[in-house]
C-alpha cells in the first residue's frame, strides 16, 4: 500500500517530535557515576577533557559526575571513584574509609616529589635543614619523602621546624620567604623549580621513594558494577597512551587547565611522570605497610591501620 504525501509528512513530523523526547528519556535513565579529581590528577584531567571516559560509560548506561577532590573524610567518602592519590593516602584514610579499595596504579614516578629550597638560604644538603623551617602537608607522600630524606641523613622531624600547611599555603609562604624549604609534589614542585629564586635540594629518586599514584573505588559500587570499573581502568590506559604519544598536545592541554602554567613547567612535570597504568599487584600492599610503619614511628598514625586488609579489585 502506498502512503499519501500528507500521511508521510505527518509520520515524519511525529518522528521528529518524538526523537528529542526519546533522547531526553535515555539521558534521564543514565545512572550517575561520581568521580573526584585534584590538580595533580593528570590522567583524570585528560579523560575529562578528551572525552575518553564518557562514551565508555554511556555505552553501559552511566554518565560521569565530576567534583574536585575533598580533603576531609566526609568529602572523600562521597564519591564512587576516588581521584588518583599519592601512595601515602590509602594508608592515612583506610581506618576511617575501609570501603575504598584499590583498582589501578600509575607509576612509579619518584621524581614527581621533591624538596625545594631558596637560593639565598645557603642550604646545600639535607643535613643543612637542621633547625630550618620546612613546609609540608602532613600525611601525604611529600611528608613521606621528608621523613625518608631526614632518616637517610641521620636526622628526624625533631631536628627541623616542620610547618604543616596545605600546598597552596606552603607555596605562598615559601615564595614570601617565610619557609626555608618546602617538601611538595607536582605540579607544585615543577612550578617552584622554574622560579629563579628556588632550586631542587633532593627528590624521591634520590631518597628511595616510589611515588605510585593509586586509583580507588567504593567496594560496594565495584561489586555491583564491575563493568564500570573495567571501563574506568581501560580509559586510564588509553589516556596514558595518548599523553605518551601526543606530548606537545598534552602539554598545551595541561597548561590551560593549570591557570596557563608556563609550558616549561608542564614539560618538566611530564618528564617526572611515568604515565604507565597497571593493575594492583603483590608489591603494592608491602609498600603501603612500610609507609604505615614510618608514619607510626613519626607519631602521625596513633595505631596500626591494618593496611594488609585494604581491598583490591581485580578484573574477572
Amino acid at each position: 500500500m502506498t502512503l499519501s504525501i500528507t500521511r508521510r509528512r505527518t509520520i515524519v513530523a511525529m518522528a521528529g517530535a518524538l526523537a528529542p523526547i526519546a533522547c531526553r528519556s535515555s539521558a534521564a535513565a543514565a545512572s550517575p557515576v561520581r568521580l573526584s579529581y585534584q590538580e595533580s590528577s593528570v590522567l583524570l584531567q585528560v579523560l575529562r577533557n578528551r572525552a575518553i571516559l564518557e562514551p565508555r560509560l554511556q555505552a553501559l548506561g552511566f554518565t560521569p559526575v565530576w567534583s574536585q577532590l575533598g580533603h576531609s573524610l566526609a568529602e572523600l567518602g562521597q564519591v564512587d571513584f576516588q581521584g588518583d592519590v599519592a601512595e601515602a593516602v590509602p594508608v592515612m584514610i583506610h581506618q576511617k574509609l575501609p570501603n575504598l579499595i584499590l583498582y589501578a596504579a600509575e607509576g612509579p614516578s619518584p621524581r614527581a616529589a621533591g624538596i625545594v629550597v631558596r637560593n639565598d638560604g645557603g642550604i646545600n644538603g639535607v643535613p643543612m635543614l637542621n633547625r630550618k623551617r620546612v613546609g609540608v602537608a602532613k600525611g601525604g607522600s611529600s611528608f613521606d619523602l621528608l621523613l625518608r630524606s631526614l632518616h637517610n641523613n641521620g636526622m628526624s622531624l625533631a631536628d627541623i621546624e616542620a610547618t604543616y600547611l596545605p600546598e597552596a599555603a606552603s607555596s605562598a609562604a615559601f615564595s614570601s620567604g617565610h619557609l626555608d624549604a618546602w617538601a611538595t609534589y607536582d605540579p607544585f614542585l615543577s612550578s617552584a623549580e622554574t622560579d629563579p629564586r628556588a632550586r631542587l635540594l633532593t627528590d624521591g629518586g634520590s631518597q628511595g621513594l616510589r611515588y605510585d599514584r593509586y586509583y580507588m573505588v567504593d567496594a560496594g559500587f565495584a561489586r555491583a558494577h564491575p563493568q564500570v570499573v573495567k571501563a574506568m581502568f581501560d580509559a586510564l590506559v588509553e589516556g596514558a597512551a595518548w599523553i605518551r604519544t601526543h606530548p606537545d598536545q598534552a602539554t598545551t592541554l595541561l597548561s590551560g587547565l593549570w591557570q596557563n602554567m608556563p609550558l616549561e613547567a608542564v614539560r618538566r612535570i611530564d618528564s617526572h611522570r611515568n604515565y604507565s597504568v597497571r593493575a594492583i599487584d603483590n608489591t603494592d600492599i608491602p609498600t603501603l605497610q612500610q609507609i604505615a610503619g614510618r608514619y607510626r614511628a613519626a607519631g602521625v598514625l596513633p595505631m596500626d591501620p591494618d593496611v594488609a586488609s585494604i581491598g583490591i579489585w581485580k578484573a574477572a
